[in-house]
């Protein structure tokens, strides 16, 4: 009984498969076209900005280093840049 139900499910089977009506490509295709756009004001930005002078001494070295430190300092105070906001790196000689 088991082995009539099984051969008349297999043959049900490939009878539906054969009238069965063809699938083409495009009828089993998702297709989705968009587009997006977001802008945000920046919350932080890194800057690393050197300074260099060249003197016959380090003393005139250092004194040049630091007027050129201090004039790129009044700049971001300018730009109202907190000074928390603003941090050394290092000074080689």
């Amino acid at each position: 009984m088991r082995s009539i139900l099984a051969a008349a499910l297999v043959g049900a089977t490939l009878i539906l498969d054969a009238v069965s009506v063809p699938v083409t490509a495009q009828e089993r295709t998702i297709s989705v076209n968009g587009r997006g756009e977001i802008s945000v004001d920046p919350d932080m930005v890194t800057v690393v900005i050197g300074v260099q002078t060249e003197a016959a001494d380090t003393a005139q070295a250092l004194d040049d280093a630091s007027a050129a430190t201090t004039s790129i300092l009044a700049i971001l105070d300018v730009e109202d840049i907190p000074l928390a906001n603003i941090c050394s790196g290092a000074i080689r000689l």
